[in-house]
């Protein structure tokens, strides 16, 4: 159910951040609290972190089944929650509550709600990257630019939104529209197998974090996908273990960030306006093959990819970066510099361990 506060039934233009984590980030409010929410298509309804539902005392229902890529998890549900975004206030019936800071990985700031599908579903978003700002807003208040080009949305039978794209150039398939997937392309093991996406190429490892918890999947480069009519070449891709979706491709932010996006859910159509300087940029790939988790003191290693310079520099899951190039790491330092593996390959850097060694890690394009 949506209420518009004022006779209003638009949000206004929202201030939009991209956090480091390459997540939309914007201020809301929740039951007139001040939050900070990220916008997630993927997440089938809202969720409420934990801690900031127990602190002001919302009341939550255990039961909730939260669905992640390769698994699900259990939450709870949240008692009926009032969200103000901008002018546009909305009734939140059915949203879950689950500790976001275990499958959202920031530096610096909390993460207090997702705003999922349900939001999306019922309302017309205007989200317009290059210029940080986002409108929210009834289906009948907004036309989409000339230029923009549309694209059919479609549902699958659990809900997820998904659209065409080519890979490699074959025919059009199914691919899972999520914001809140923070990387280019996620692929069924399945589909990948059938299509034969991890043969005659460099194949690696790479771990992420969801509900479900820590994962390891395959990832490797494809030659070319092709969405909205754009084609991106060398695209990064990871093929997990398990599949828990209907659909055989997930496309992420990295891919989508590259156009301005209007989603109209009621009338089951999405348009895009291709960036010409985003597209033009090469897609985030990592060369250093570390998966780490911050800790108050350095970073902790979680995984080490197969093949990778981490691997060559001899780094073991366990490790414990306390120093790069001589700097403490925290997360000030984590704030101020470029995240290592997405630095050109041959970048050379040293990292001191707690245990006294130090390594030198040489980045390379290693998938």
């Amino acid at each position: 159910m949506f209420l518009f506060s004022e006779g209003r039934k638009s949000s206004g233009p929202i201030a939009l951040e991209i956090d480091d984590s390459n997540h939309l980030r914007i201020a809301v409010e929740v039951n007139g609290m001040s939050a900070i929410a990220i916008l997630d298509t993927g997440a089938a309804r809202s969720i409420l972190d934990l801690d900031f539902a127990t602190r002001h005392g919302v009341r939550l229902r255990r039961g909730l089944t939260i669905a992640g890529i390769a698994g699900d998890t259990s939450g709870y549900f949240a008692d009926t929650l009032t969200i103000k975004i901008g002018d546009l206030t909305i009734t939140e019936p059915n949203a879950g509550a689950l500790k976001l800071s275990t499958i959202i990985p920031t530096v610096n700031d909390q993460v207090d709600v997702i705003i999922g599908r349900e939001v999306f579903s019922s309302l017309w978003v205007d989200l317009d990257i290059d210029a940080k700002s986002v409108e929210f807003a009834a289906p009948d208040q907004r036309a989409p630019p000339a230029d923009a080009l549309p694209i059919p949305l479609a549902h699958t039978i659990g809900g997820t939104p998904y659209i065409p794209i080519s890979i490699n150039g074959a025919d059009p398939t199914a691919a899972g529209f999520d914001l809140g997937y923070n990387a280019s392309v996620l692929v069924s093991m399945d589909y990948a197998e059938h299509a034969g996406l991890l043969r005659d190429r460099p194949v690696s490892t790479v771990a992420s974090r969801g509900v479900e918890g820590l994962s390891i999947s395959r990832i490797a480069t494809l030659d070319r996908i092709t969405v909205g009519g754009v084609d991106f070449a060398q695209v990064p891709f990871e093929v997990p273990e398990r599949w828990n979706r209907k659909i055989p491709v997930i496309l992420g932010f990295e891919i989508l960030s590259r156009f301005r996006i209007l989603t109209d859910y009621p009338r089951s159509t999405i348009w895009l306006s291709a960036d010409e300087h985003r597209v033009r940029a090469p897609l985030q790939k990592d060369r250093s093959g570390i998966g780490a988790a911050l800790t108050p003191s350095g970073l902790r290693i979680m995984h080490v990819a197969q093949g990778s310079p981490a691997e060559a520099c001899g780094l073991r899951v366990g490790d414990h970066i306390v120093r790069i190039d001589g700097e403490r790491v925290d997360a000030v330092y984590l704030s101020a510099h470029p995240r290592m593996g997405a630095r050109p390959a041959g970048t050379q850097s040293q990292l001191g361990l707690a245990d006294g060694r130090v390594l030198t890690l040489i980045l390379s394009d290693y998938y």
